[in-house]
This record gives structure tokens, sequence and C-alpha cells, in this order.
């Protein structure tokens, strides 16, 4: 819209003179001459050889008068979008997306002009934004449907995730839930011509109390086992989810390197490799599921690739060397253990900044540990709260096995004046709790080395 409007205001208002460096500097405020000035200089500057002199490039652009906005301008700029300045949005953009023709070039050699007539052009600044508009309507029926029951926990109601044209969907009530579904997607082909593969859509079944009746009535790929979403499985239980997603990516990052090694590359060619297509596949799944992943993994990783670094052949140097910055002398292989402690670490950060900017998963563990605070259940000792909950246990046994690697690594302690150390409560600020009565008892201040701290 902002550029809209400023191409309201006619060009001769925006640079009305311009000194002309070519004829003694003399002002000039023809707009033929005014053009043939920028012409003159912008061919220089992107065809000639050499280097455009600082003082003439400052020169140049001193020379233009830029005129200040007036008022009606200003308020202009300023002033709220009408209805027909969407409409003459909405315009510009069908003058560009209406009939628009493709060709492809094969070979060198291009094809005759077609039409496109449906999906997102490749490589457009818009079609992302697009088929985000375009899906939206689909995703707000879906959420405001009553008919579908997700999963309450907190304040919020979780039933629809959605990443580009993948869709997933959890509810409670799937008697009542599928057929509502079914109806509002059918209403919604028939109106966007975006149709789905129910022969091809998956079902996971969370709960052990799914009747076969239920399986048998509704033509989906059922995956007891699990389903994939974004490329990670996802299964009903958290305990063997680094099994199913961890283990495979390792064993077939082993299998590629295997089959690369024969490649006649550089000791460069193979790191860079490894950093562009065979570090991602890992670090992926690190960065997008909170697990801690055994160190016998990461070291089968390493050893894969060194193996593949060093062609299979003896290392020419130590291994430090290998993965140290360029900076230190080094090649900067990448170290996949530092990437899953930062990954954690990240976890961590957005947890104590949920405040601002709280992402949902840290709002449905806040729910979860509540009236404590989250900060305090992972860091307390006894864990007394809600313990039996599977997503708990998995978080706190994820949390206290990074937590022991930090320790001995960064060689973590917890400071002095640490205020109430352990304390289960600590960060609540609910009235008649627990953190009402226990800091209305007894608090001793002691001191230590001329550091405060509180027993």
């Amino acid at each position: 819209m902002l550029a809209h409007r400023v191409k309201q205001i006619k060009s001769s208002n925006l640079i009305p003179s311009i000194f002309d460096p070519s004829n003694n500097n003399k002002l000039t405020t023809s707009k033929k001459e005014i053009n043939d000035i920028f012409t003159k200089y912008y061919q220089e500057l992107y065809t000639s050889n050499g280097l455009v002199e600082e003082q003439r490039l400052s020169d140049f652009f001193s020379s233009i008068k830029i005129p200040s906005l007036s008022e009606d301008q200003r308020s202009i700029l300023e002033g709220k979008i009408t209805l027909i300045e969407v409409k003459q949005a909405i315009g510009s953009l069908r003058v560009v997306y209406t009939d628009p023709m493709a060709t492809v070039i094969t070979n060198g050699i291009m094809s005759p002009s077609f039409s496109l007539s449906r999906g997102t052009r490749q490589g457009s600044p818009l079609s992302p934004l697009i088929f985000a508009l375009f899906l939206e309507p689909l995703a707000i029926a879906l959420r405001e449907c009553k008919k579908i029951r997700g999963v309450d926990l907190g304040q919020e109601e979780h039933k629809t995730f959605l990443y580009a044209d993948d869709i997933l969907l959890i509810s409670t009530n799937p008697e009542q839930a599928v057929p509502a579904i079914s109806s509002i997607i059918d209403s919604f082909s028939v109106i966007s011509g975006y149709t789905i593969n129910w022969s091809k859509s998956e079902a996971m079944p969370i709960s052990k109390l799914c009747p076969p009746v239920m399986r048998s009535s509704w033509h989906f790929k059922w995956m007891p086992e699990g389903l994939t979403y974004l490329g990670i499985k996802l299964t009903p239980g958290l305990d063997n989810i680094m099994k199913v997603n961890i283990s495979p990516v390792i064993q077939n990052i082993r299998s590629l390197l295997q089959n690369w090694v024969k490649i006649n590359l550089s000791l460069l060619g193979r790191i860079n490799l490894v950093k562009m297509i065979i570090a991602p596949k890992l670090q992926y799944f690190l960065h997008m599921l909170p697990i801690a992943v055994p160190h016998n993994l990461l070291k089968l990783y390493n050893t894969c690739v060194e193996g593949f670094v060093w062609a299979g052949k003896k290392p020419l140097f130590n291994r430090s060397k290998l993965y140290a910055a360029k900076e230190s002398g080094g090649l900067a292989l990448s170290k996949m253990v530092w990437y899953h402690y930062a990954f954690s670490l990240s976890q961590l950060v957005k947890i104590h900044n949920s405040s601002t900017d709280k992402p949902s998963w840290v709002g449905i563990e806040e729910s979860l540990v509540a009236p404590s605070s989250l900060e305090a259940f992972l860091t307390q000792k006894g864990r007394p709260v809600p313990f039996k909950d599977p997503v708990l246990s998995f978080i706190v046994c994820v949390f206290v096995s990074c937590w022991e690697r930090w320790l001995h690594l960064f060689v973590l302690f917890l400071p002095l004046i640490a205020p109430l150390p352990a304390n289960l409560y600590c960060g609540t600020v609910l009235e008649h709790t627990p953190t009402h009565a226990y800091l209305q008892g007894s608090i001793c201040i002691c001191t230590h080395s001329d550091t405060m701290r509180t027993e």
C-alpha cells in the first residue's frame, strides 16, 4: 500500500531539479535532461571497469534536491487504507496473475509459451502469501467448527496445525469430528478446486480405545505405529520417538557416506559436502524434537563423517583441528554435539523469555505444571508435582540428561546468590498458594565470602 501511495505522487515532485555535472553544474529542470543524467551515470557505474570515486558519488547525490512532503502528501501516507485502495491493490494483483504464461528451457531450447491454469509459480515472491491466504478460510472453518473438539490445555484448545499444504488435525471426538471435517473440506474443494486424496491421508489413534469399527468406516491409511508430519515421525507415545527418528537418519547418513566415499573429492570438498548436505539432515531433527540424544549415536555419526572426510584412510592431523574454527586454524567441520547443546539451550531461553514471546508448547507445559512455574518444576530436586503425566515425565528426563552434560562441560553450578534453590514454588505469583505460606516463615540470610545467599 505504501508503494501504491508513493506512486500517486508525480515524478516531477520527487526530483524537480539537478545540477548537470557535464555542463558546469548548471541547474536543469527538464525531465528529459534529468533522466539522461541518471542514465549516463548508472551506465558508467555498472559498465566501467574502474571504480567510481567516492567524492564524485557523494557530489552526485548531494546535488539532488529531494522536496519535503506537504501536509496533504503526509496525510495521504499516514492516513487509513480505504476500501477503494484495497480494490486497486487487488486489481494490480489481477493484472500480474491473470492468464500467466510460462516456457520451459531444456538444454538451451525454449519451448512455446503455455498458460498456467493452477498452482502457484515457483520463485514468485507473492506465491507463498497467496497460498497462505487461500488456505486460511479452510483453517478458520476447522477451528470454529463446534463439532470438532481438540485437546484443551490451559486456556487454549489445540486442534489444527498447518504448515503450507500440510494439515495436521487432532480430535478427541472422532465420531462427530471426522464427518464434519469431510464436509468442510468437500465444500472448500467445490469453491477452490483444492482437493484431498483421502486414500493417502493418514490417521493415527493415540488412545488405545479406538474401536475397529471406526477404522473400517473411514477410508484413511491407518498408522497405529505413527505417522509422518513435516518429515518427523509422530508416535502415540514419547518413549520411542528418538528411536524412530534419529536412528534411521544416522543409518541413512551412514549409507550415503559409504557410497560417496568413492567419489574423487578434495578434503575441503568433502567437508563442504558434509556441512551442506549431511549435517542438516540431523540438525533438523535435533532442532525440532526436544530430545536428549545418547552420546553413542553422536559418536556413530562422528565416526561415519570422519571416515568419509579422510576417505577411509589414516587421518592427516589431529581431530581437534578438523572441528576448530577457521579463525583458529581449523577446517570448521560441523560438530554435531555443539548443535545439540545449542538447540537444547534455546528451548530454555524460550521458557525464560516466555512472558514476551510465548510459543504454543511453552503455554502447554506451563498449564501442565500449574500453579508452579515451569522453571521451578525443571530445577527442583524432589519433583513431587504431577510427575505421572507422560509429557512432564519426558520433559524432566530430557532436561536432567542435558543439564548433567552441561554441568560437566561448562562447569556450571548454582550461584550463591540464587534465591531459594530447589524450591518447587519459586516464581509463582498466585495468592493463597504454598508460596505465600512459605514466604511467611523464617528465612535466614547468611553470608559467605562477602556474598549473600538465602537458606
